[in-house]
């Protein structure tokens, strides 16, 4: 039997994996930039003007 969309692997009723075929492999793990060329191909690549300001706000307390 083919199967031509991605199969769900199902564990105790929840998703755990998923079967894709080699052609959709190869299509998404073909195109994969560096974090390097990622940014170089940025469109704020080069521009010195650009600042970035960081959160001032204070940190949450919680409990784990």
């Amino acid at each position: 039997m083919i199967y031509q969309r991605p199969q769900k692997i199902t564990l105790h009723g929840h998703s755990v994996a998923v079967v894709i075929s080699q052609s959709m492999y190869e299509r998404l793990t073909n195109n994969q930039l560096t974090l390097t060329a990622f940014m170089q191909n940025s469109p704020f690549f080069g521009i010195e003007e650009t600042i970035f300001e960081r959160e001032q706000t204070l940190t949450r307390d919680f409990e784990l």
